[in-house]
């Protein structure tokens, strides 16, 4: 009776630490980059930081143009009325030229401030309320659309809500 020797390899030892390798390698890259990676909040800080600039650069123009208006007229100023105020300046200026320097001196402000909602607009972030920095921007929670809500002087996005929820329907992430 003949007995046959089977030479032992190595390919048999490789298996196991190479699925797990392979296991490890998968789950790490996505645990870091994906969706609710780690990598994925470092963006979200960075562009809060960018939005809180920007919100920034929106809130100084509103006050610009605020004083602006102010000088052009005796008395308060209603933040709710600045629109027709502004208007009413650009009119009274110099009907007969088109303004003047007082008007022109609003027309400018009021296209500093367009221009710096329309860079939120732009993004698809939605301004709510200048005067308290409230900002939603679209994002995906489970597998449908939110909106992550942020108002200006939080330290992080904290809270999302849906999409007709609003700030009172605000719950943490």
């Amino acid at each position: 009776m003949w007995t046959r020797q089977h030479k032992q390899r190595n390919t048999g030892r490789l298996i196991v630490p190479t699925l797990c390798a392979a296991f490890l390698a998968y789950f790490g890259f996505h645990a870091y980059h994906g969706e609710y990676g780690i990598n994925s909040k470092y963006q979200l800080q960075a562009r809060t930081a960018e939005l809180q600039g920007q919100l920034d650069a929106v809130k100084a123009q509103r006050i610009e143009l605020e004083r602006r208006v102010q000088l052009l007229h005796d008395g308060t100023l209603e933040k709710d009325m600045l629109d027709e105020q502004a208007r009413r300046a650009l009119a009274d200026g110099s009907p007969t030229n088109g303004g003047g320097h007082p008007g022109k001196v609003v027309g400018e402000a009021f296209v500093e401030l367009q221009n710096g909602i329309a860079a939120f607009d732009a993004r698809g972030i939605v301004l709510r309320d200048l005067e308290s920095g409230l900002i939603d921007f679209p994002s995906l929670r489970d597998g449908r659309e939110v909106y992550l809500c942020w108002i200006g002087g939080e330290a992080d996005i904290s809270f999302w809500h849906e999409l007709d929820a609003g700030y009172a329907g605000r719950q943490p992430l």
